[in-house]
């Protein structure tokens, strides 16, 4: 059988028509050329993250005028003559009523607490002073301690000014709520205000030896504060 060329021509290009048509339909189906997948979502609860606490509360003023205060020079021997806060042989004193002499040393006692939470807390004690402290009749030493153990080095704060300076250990929080510390002020009258000086000569200078005496000292006024620190790098 012959087969007419023109005839085979249209009978292909009817079938690619419909071809073409049909591909076309099925797109419109599937929603263009993406594929419809099955979805579906829901949401997370993750709950609730709280945050930690560094706070610090001083005295009231009736309790700060009730500071405890010690005759350290006048221990029993071979107690601990700077630290009454841990030798309960200080001998207590009222400290506004108390007259010192050259050589003396005053240890005064302040209660204050500080709330301090969080797993990762971390804090200092740090001091400064209202206002530049230039007397050097006395010496005054100020530290922080928790019980009976001192927790750093004492400071000297003569020089303190209103920059505030570390007067702690790196601290770690225990009971959280109102832990109970002590700021322990010592302040020394210098044992040598009386002293006479020779002249550049040799010939005794002209001294009284009476310097100060009468005199008083203003404990200055001290901020203490809480400060965060970071955890040391791993």
């Amino acid at each position: 059988m012959t087969i007419n060329p023109s005839t085979e021509r249209a009978r292909r290009s009817r079938r690619f028509r419909g071809l073409v048509a049909g591909a076309a339909g099925l797109s419109l189906l599937l929603g263009g050329s993406t594929f419809a997948m099955w979805h579906d979502s829901t949401t997370g609860n993750f709950g609730t993250i709280k945050h930690g606490a560094l706070r610090i509360v001083g005295p009231t003023t009736e309790e700060a005028a009730k500071a405890r205060a010690f005759d350290t020079r006048q221990t029993k021997p071979g107690d601990q003559t700077r630290t009454a806060v841990a030798n309960p042989n200080a001998k207590f004193i009222w400290w506004d009523e108390f007259e010192a002499v050259p050589g003396d040393v005053i240890e005064i006692d302040q209660k204050i607490w500080v709330t301090a939470y969080g797993d990762n807390m971390r804090f200092k004690f740090t001091g400064a002073a209202a206002e530049e402290i230039t007397d050097d009749a006395w010496s005054l030493d100020i530290s922080v301690w928790k019980g009976n153990a001192q927790q750093g080095e004492s400071i000297t704060v003569n020089s303190f000014n209103t920059t505030p300076t570390e007067i702690s250990d790196v601290l770690m929080p225990t009971t959280g709520l109102y832990d109970e510390y002590t700021i322990v002020v010592i302040a020394t009258l210098n044992s040598k205000l009386g002293e006479r000086t020779q002249a550049a000569d040799g010939v005794q200078a002209d001294e009284t030896g009476t310097e100060r005496q009468g005199d008083s000292l203003n404990l200055p006024v001290f901020t203490i504060g809480v400060q965060q620190v970071d955890l040391p790098s791993a």
